[in-house]
Parts: C-alpha cells; structure tokens; sequence
C-alpha cells in the first residue's frame, strides 16, 4: 500500500546568485618570459553559502 501522506516533501527557493572577483598575479621573470608565478585574488557573492573568499595561487609559466 502506498501512502502519499508518508512522501518526504521539498520546498526549496530559486534565487540569482552574482559573484564578483578581483586578481593579481606577479611574474617572476616578466609577463612574456617562462618563470615562476604567484597571485592573490578575493571573491564575493551573494549566495547564502559562501560570502567572501581569498585565494592564493603559485604557479609556472612555460
């Protein structure tokens, strides 16, 4: 038998989420040359989970 009173019900909410980000990166050697890199960047949004972030990033440039 099956009993629709039982049935898990979902109720969520559709909202535009919009995300804005800023970055720099630094080369080592220069922008044209092969090197090392290094970078910072922040994030915001407004989605209910994740606010403001800071990112750090290393890299190389072949």
């Amino acid at each position: 038998m099956n009993n629709l009173n039982s049935q898990p019900v979902y109720d969520f909410e559709e909202k535009d989420v919009y995300g804005l980000g800023v970055s720099y990166t630094y080369f080592m050697n220069g922008i044209n040359k092969s090197g090392t890199t290094a970078g910072v960047s922040f994030h915001a949004t407004n989605s209910d989970y994740d606010n403001k972030e800071i990112w750090l990033q290393l890299g190389y440039q072949f």
